[in-house]
């Protein structure tokens, strides 16, 4: 597991979000845009917060979500509310750049809607979080791991809030994505981090070669 440690998830988030920067203008530079897929939770929140004070070419960058709940862009659970909120109310971005997934619609039209969004790109890097039983965006452990279409459906672990249905990017795009990134915090996650470390099969074990960021809460 190849772990970056800080000393608090601020300073975290004040990295990632300059690694965000450093991506940006290098795919920029070489590839005429960035794509990246954002993630949900308070951790990236404030890496989204940090990335508001950053001068960027968002005219060249386009954002995606790794995963959505079955919710409406107003709802409290929203990853896409979430990020609007934190970054884009912020920053000066063209509406054809904000590729969010539109779970408050039919959930199957949603689908089809998102795999025509994100079918053909390749990502240039993808945020991930955590959770408690070892998913990684809506991928969960009784979640099809197999899939090869870029997004599906899924359900969450029981006991998960809210208990809704999501739309996921599967592991097969988010590992497809030239730099996958984790960000854990807390030491509420130490435990499944020490699971997959030692070798545990879970969804967020199966992306490969991807770095996580810890603070120094959640480290091993």
């Amino acid at each position: 597991m190849n772990q970056i440690v800080f000393e608090s998830p601020e300073a975290l988030a004040v990295a990632a979000a300059k690694s965000f920067q450093d991506l940006a203008l290098e795919a920029i530079a070489t590839r005429g845009r960035f794509n990246v897929a954002l993630a949900g939770g308070s951790t990236p929140k404030i890496i989204y917060e940090q990335l508001a004070l950053l001068e960027l070419p968002w005219d060249k960058i386009h954002l995606f979500w790794g995963d959505e709940r079955g919710v409406a862009p107003n709802d409290p659970n929203s990853n896409y509310g979430m990020v609007k909120t934190a970054l884009l109310e912020k920053i000066s971005i063209p509406y054809s750049n904000i590729h969010r997934i539109k779970t408050e619609q039919n959930i199957f039209i949603a689908l089809g809607e998102y795999k025509l969004e994100v079918e053909d790109i390749q990502f240039d890097l993808v945020h991930l979080g955590l959770g408690t039983d070892g998913h990684t965006a809506s991928v969960f452990p009784a979640s099809n791991l197999e899939a090869q279409q870029p997004v599906q459906i899924t359900f969450p672990t029981p006991g998960l809030e809210p208990p809704v249905q999501r739309i996921s990017l599967s592991l097969a795009k988010i590992n497809a994505a030239l730099v996958k990134q984790f960000f854990v915090t807390g030491d509420s996650k130490r435990e499944i981090l020490k699971e997959i470390s030692s070798g545990e099969d879970y969804p967020a074990a199966r992306v490969k070669n991807a770095q996580w960021w810890l603070d120094n809460a959640a480290k091993l």
